[in-house]
């Protein structure tokens, strides 16, 4: 799981900032659907908490 520890918002890096934090997003939510459908609960609730992660940075910006 890839996290940004720190996060600078301006007019040049939002973008490039927003486009690796969807990317992240989604990439999370298709290796949850992956898991769940391998039946590896674990793995699904950590990529449910990754997505809630990018979801919660998403809303901030």
């Amino acid at each position: 799981m890839y996290c940004l520890k720190y996060t600078v918002f301006n007019n040049n890096k939002t973008r490039i900032i927003m486009k690796e934090i969807t990317k992240f997003y989604e990439k999370a939510k298709q290796s949850a659907k992956d898991h769940m459908k391998k039946g590896q609960i674990n793995a699904y609730y950590q990529d449910l908490k990754a997505m809630n992660h990018y979801r919660r940075l998403i809303e901030a910006t």
